[in-house]
């Protein structure tokens, strides 16, 4: 997104670990502040999605679970590919933008984590948001299309999912 080729990223991290350069931690005014799950949090229940989108690229997103956790709410789901990995060093361009949640009572939903493998023609992901839902019977989830920032274009995908 930078600018950096792969390619020269990478070759330019491994030239500066042989040379024992002491990496400098990211600077705290970039990204989002760390977030640290609390040590007393508690799984309150999981809610299997099973739900299948065809996207416009002819791969999939499969909504798999929602995790509700005493402080947290953690949302897995996954991207099958249509097509094997790309040869060579080019990533596989992104088939889905960032996802957004929302409720009706206007709880102010922060995605803090998102993790998910880098190669395969299965990819599942993970996106922690908090704070936990509380008092609230539906979920809004929205993704974005590629490239966009959430409600920058009409979402790519849209669903409600029912807490109860």
């Amino acid at each position: 997104e930078l600018g950096a080729g792969l390619l020269g990223l990478r070759e330019a991290v491994a030239a500066q670990y042989q040379a024992g350069v002491d990496l400098e931690p990211f600077p705290p005014d970039r990204g989002p502040p760390p977030w640290e799950p609390p040590p007393s949090a508690t799984l309150r229940r999981v809610i299997p999605l099973e739900r299948e989108y065809r996207l416009p690229s002819g791969d999939q997103l499969v909504l798999i679970s929602l995790e509700i956790w005493s402080d947290w709410l953690d949302l897995r789901y996954a991207i099958v590919y249509a097509t094997p990995e790309p040869e060579g060093e080019l990533p596989r361009p992104s088939v889905v933008g960032t996802c957004e949640l929302s409720d009706g009572s206007g709880t102010e939903y922060r995605s803090r984590i998102s993790s998910h493998p880098s190669f395969g023609m299965v990819r599942i992901r993970q996106s922690t948001f908090i704070p936990s839902p509380a008092g609230t019977a539906l979920l809004e989830l929205r993704f974005a299309q590629p490239g966009t920032a959430p409600g920058e274009a009409p979402p790519l995908i849209d669903t409600t999912v029912d807490l109860r």
